[in-house]
């Protein structure tokens, strides 16, 4: 059975750009959380148990910073803060656009004892890091799969008023 989608924005705030994804027609915005730029909800159309989640961050990059050096340094907060965080997958690879990206996925425990998924995009648009989180349940992950890797893959960052977005950065 098709899914309808709808495309949607984040964004933009202050001098981050705006970003694009398609979702399905279902999921609506959710308050942005503090140090997000936007966010997005199943409303538990995947799972009763718990609702699958789209949140985008960005962040401002000291100057020199690469992709690979960035996600290596946020790695390592990661591992030093959430200290049963499991990496699964985690690798530099390129969008259809030609843009460097960073994939990685992960499972943990949340505070309430609930084993969570989390997969990762990463993106540099000019001196701003930008990273899509999708965090859902390992069973609703990978009954879904195929509709959330299309989600994530619609992900595109429109370039700020004046400004070219950053396509290498290795």
């Amino acid at each position: 059975m098709a899914t309808t989608t709808r495309l949607v924005e984040l964004g933009p705030s202050g001098a981050v750009p705006a970003s694009t994804l398609e979702v399905p027609e279902q999921w609506r915005a959710l308050p942005v959380p503090d140090g997000a730029v936007g966010a997005l909800s199943d409303r538990r159309s995947l799972s009763r148990a718990i609702e699958t989640n789209l949140v985008l961050t960005a962040t401002t990059l000291p100057e020199g910073a690469t992709l690979t050096s960035w996600q290596a340094s946020v790695r390592a907060e990661r591992l030093a803060a959430l200290p049963d965080l499991q990496i699964l997958d985690e690798r530099a690879t390129t969008s259809p656009e030609g843009e460097e990206l960073w994939c990685s996925s992960s499972v943990m425990t949340d505070p309430q004892g609930v084993t969570i998924l989390t997969r990762r995009r990463s993106r540099i648009a000019g001196d701003t890091g930008l990273t899509l989180t999708l965090t859902t349940l390992p069973l609703t992950d990978a009954a879904h799969d195929e509709m959330l890797d299309r989600i994530v893959g619609t992900w595109k960052v429109l370039a700020a008023p004046g400004k070219e977005l950053n396509r290498a950065h290795r």
